[in-house]
């Protein structure tokens, strides 16, 4: 079955609530994030990250409150602080998602011949240019739990 985890929040500040009702009866007003919550936001959310990402059964993820301005209680609670600058997660997950996990490959593949990519799950796109300026695209998917490899090739 195809796990969704949603509503996820990593606080950037200590909680502020005592109980568990205590949080449904306020809307703090000077709940901000500070710069040791944001190295532990960081900290957790890149290893959290990790773990939902190299399960296969994992097919999203949704964070709650992508920043803390409006977030519900005004929780610090966001990878974006209240004015918008980037917090240490959003960084880190930046650079885990589209350098670390993201397929880049960059070749060249003459008529006849095959590219061996490996690739993460999930729908991928393909741009080739050819040595005479005309564009090739495509589209192509890569089954949950599929462990090969992926060739592309041209006749």
């Amino acid at each position: 079955m195809p796990l969704q985890i949603s509503e996820l929040t990593i606080l950037s500040a200590p909680a502020r609530y005592t109980d568990d009702t205590e949080w449904r009866r306020n809307n703090y007003t000077d709940w901000t994030t500070t710069p040791e919550g944001e190295q532990a936001q960081a900290e957790y959310g890149e290893a959290l990250y990790t773990v939902l990402y190299s399960h296969p059964a994992v097919n999203a993820i949704t964070w709650w409150d992508l920043t803390d301005y409006g977030a519900w209680q005004n929780a610090p609670a966001g990878m974006l602080r209240a004015d918008m600058s980037p917090k240490p997660l959003y960084q880190r997950l930046y650079e885990l998602v589209w350098q670390e996990w993201a397929t880049h490959v960059c070749g060249q593949v003459l008529r006849g011949s095959e590219l061996t990519v490996d690739c993460a799950a999930g729908d991928h796109a393909i741009d080739i240019q050819m040595p005479c300026g005309r564009a090739l695209q495509g589209q192509f998917t890569v089954p949950v739990g599929y462990t090969g490899t992926v060739q592309v090739s041209l006749a």
